[in-house]
């Protein structure tokens, strides 16, 4: 799989200085109303939020991935290479040391994506929901996206389990991970 070359307009509105801000608080101020207005007339629970901004993320991965794909190969480039094209942050890629992690998956394979400087977490808010669930969403819809369009090309369904930690939670950086769909994947 080569890197996908966007068109020229997709191109100019990647290069377009898009402050993250604004970005960050818009979701944080929509993760509250969410749940002020979910919880009030829909009786919703924090993980049906979660779950609500994880599909819009997922939605906005798959669109997004028709205009642009990371060319490396392994799920470990691949991350790096989206947090950075997408996100615009360096992150780090640990599979967990413990082998519990392995036995809670099913043994299927367990990458734990670290951010010290996550674009929608950038401070402590009034909400346990992070805005960095839409970022899991994002990454998973991208995987699921390049999976369907590339059959032959063996792309790994990688699936958003969890954030660990987060900012907006008051954590000192957002730790995100990822399980491999399919246990004999590497």
């Amino acid at each position: 799989m080569t890197e996908r070359v966007p068109d020229k307009e997709r191109v100019e509105s990647l290069a377009t200085a898009v402050t993250f801000n604004q970005i960050r608080n818009a979701i944080g101020i929509l993760t509250e109303m969410m749940e002020e207005t979910y919880r009030k007339h829909d009786d919703a629970s924090e993980q049906d939020i979660i779950n609500r901004l994880r599909r819009m993320g997922k939605n906005i991965g798959v669109e997004f991935s028709r205009y642009w794909e990371p060319g490396q190969k392994g799920v470990e480039n691949m991350l790096l290479s989206m947090y950075k094209a997408i996100f615009g942050t360096n992150v780090s890629v640990e599979e967990p040391a413990d082998k519990k992690s392995y036995h809670d998956y099913r043994n299927r394979k367990v990458y734990d994506v670290i951010d010290k400087k996550c674009p929608l977490c950038k401070e402590k808010r009034a909400t346990n929901i992070a805005g960095c669930e839409l970022v899991i969403g994002v990454v998973e819809g991208m995987f699921e996206a390049m999976a369907r369009r590339h059959p032959g090309a063996d792309i790994p369904l990688l699936k958003a389990e969890e954030v660990l930690e987060s900012k907006t939670r008051g954590d000192d950086r957002c730790k995100h991970r990822y399980v491999l769909d399919r246990p004999d994947h590497k």
